[in-house]
Order: structure tokens, then sequence, then C-alpha cells
């Protein structure tokens, strides 16, 4: 008897550990502080360096190749909010089970405007793609769960940046499988002016602008060397090993700034020259780009 309670304890506190149950959303207070450990459908969640706070949990379906099957999708949303201004959001997406569905069909790496992209692994069914991109008007007119999030946003008087810096991470697998990590980053919270722009294309977070900006270019390579990071430890995530993400270090020190100070203003001359290096090296600026953007460096621009 006394085997059979403990094993029902264990089971009960597993289960209470996730954000579902049996595939039904576990209620959660309104912006219930985030306690480590917890997962999606078995699907760790990053809370390293985060101090994230849960703002919903929901459930849809989404349809892919194959059969044409429907896949049941868990969803929650996560915030880190310090001093009343965000310095990132985290939306988890993961499939609550496995289906009949052969390959999902979209291609989340193909665009070539990005601020920046990786992708390992083959297409559709052994996907492995990380994106850096700008969204402009966040959080303008949300629809759904988001609205009432809004609603608990306002009543804390959070400012919501106009415009985000979102990383994106896809993991597919045949059979349903389905693994998302959609990072918001707010540039205003590491220093950097509010951009109000409404056109994507004409914010100065566009991949044609940012590489005229030394302190932009440093700051979005600092965020490719934390997303690849990332990435690399996809594999453990898709897994369910719960400690995928525990030797990822804060996005500070992937941009080179002291904690507590801010990047734009902190960012020693060295650590801009090697992040522009790296980028050189990488081939994501052309040597033009880095000539010039060193020479910004050098002379205190």
């Amino acid at each position: 008897m006394k085997i059979l309670f403990l094993l029902l304890l264990i089971s009960t506190n597993a289960l209470s550990q996730d954000f579902f149950n049996n595939k039904t959303p576990v209620t959660v207070p309104k912006l219930q502080d985030f306690a480590a450990g917890r997962t999606l459908a078995g699907y760790p969640v990053p809370s390293v360096e985060f101090q994230w706070k849960v703002l919903g949990v929901k459930k849809d379906s989404s349809t892919g190749g194959g059969f044409g099957v429907d896949v049941e999708i868990g969803e929650v949303i996560l915030a880190d909010i310090r001093d009343k201004k965000l310095r990132a959001a985290l939306i988890v997406r993961g499939n609550l089970e496995q289906s009949r569905m052969s390959d999902w069909t979209n291609d989340p790496c193909k665009r070539d405007d990005f601020l920046w992209k990786q992708s390992t692994g083959g297409k559709f069914s052994n996907l492995n793609c990380v994106f850096i991109n700008h969204r402009v008007s966040f959080f303008k007119a949300p629809t759904g769960i988001y609205q009432q999030i809004l609603a608990d946003l306002r009543d804390i008087n959070l400012d919501i940046p106009p415009t985000v810096i979102t990383v994106e991470f896809t993991r597919f697998a045949s059979g349903g499988r389905y693994l998302i990590y959609r990072y918001e980053i707010n540039p205003e919270f590491f220093g950097f002016a509010r951009d109000n722009e409404t056109v994507w294309g004409a914010s100065n977070w566009h991949k044609s602008r940012v590489q005229s900006d030394p302190a932009k270019v440093a700051f979005i390579g600092g965020l490719s060397r934390w997303a690849s990071d990332i990435q690399s430890k996809m594999d453990d995530a898709f897994s369910k090993r719960s400690d995928a993400f525990n030797n990822i270090k804060s996005l500070e020190s992937y941009l080179g700034i002291q904690e507590n100070q801010k990047p734009s203003q902190s960012l020693s001359m060295e650590a801009k020259l090697e992040q522009l290096k790296s980028l050189r090296d990488k081939n994501l600026i052309t040597i033009d780009q880095y000539n010039q953007q060193v020479g910004s460096v050098l002379s205190g621009k």
C-alpha cells in the first residue's frame, strides 16, 4: 500500500510539473512566477537566467502534410518583466501527441530577408532552424487569449515596446513531432532607442539599415551566438531532456556587457571589434561593411 501511494504521489507531482494534464491545459493563476523544471508535454521550458512569469496556457491544432491529420499543439506564453519593463517574452509550442501525419510542410528558414538564420538537418522530416528578425507593431492588436494577456499586462502598467527582435527555433520530425521556442527580445531594455515605425521595411531594425549601425550589428552578432548555442541543444530538448539548456549563459554575456549595464552604453571597443570580426568570419557582412564599421568603432561613433 505504501509503495502504491508513493508511486501515485510521484505520478501526481510529475503531472503537476507539466502545463498539460492529459492534453488539457493546466489552469495557471494570473502572472504566476515560473517554477523551474516545468514542461510542456515533456518538452523543457528554458528557464536558466530568465525571470519568467506565466501569462497564459492554451491548446489548438495544426495540420501538416501526409494524411492531413490534425495534431494537437500546446502553447505556453511567458514574459521576463523587470522594473515594469519587458526584457523578453517566450512562446513555447509543442505537439501534445504523435499522429499518423508524415511531415510538416512549411520551411521557416527559407526567407532571405532575416537579420540572421541558420538551418541544420533536412527539410520538414528532420528540420532544425533558427532565425533572427525584427517585428513591428508588437502586441498592438492581439486576438484570442492574447487579448486577456494584454489586459493583464496593462493592469501592472507594463511598458510594451512597439518593436522587438524575434529569435525563433523550430524543430520538426515526422509523426507530428513539433517544437518551437519563439523569443521576443526587447532592444529598449538593452539600451537602444524606441523605434515606433509601423512599416516593417522602413524600421531602423530592417536588415538594410542595421548593417550601417555598429551597435545594432554587435547586438545581432551577440544574439546570433546565443541562438547558435541554443540551437545546438535543440535535439536534447526534442528528446525531452530536462537539462537541455542548463549550460546556456545569460544574454548579457553573449552581448559582451556587464550585468545591470546597457549594451549600447557599455560595450567596450574591444568587444565591438571582436563581434564585427566574428560576423565577417562567418560572411554575414561584406568586407566593405566590415571596414566601414571598424572605422566607426575606432573613431568612437
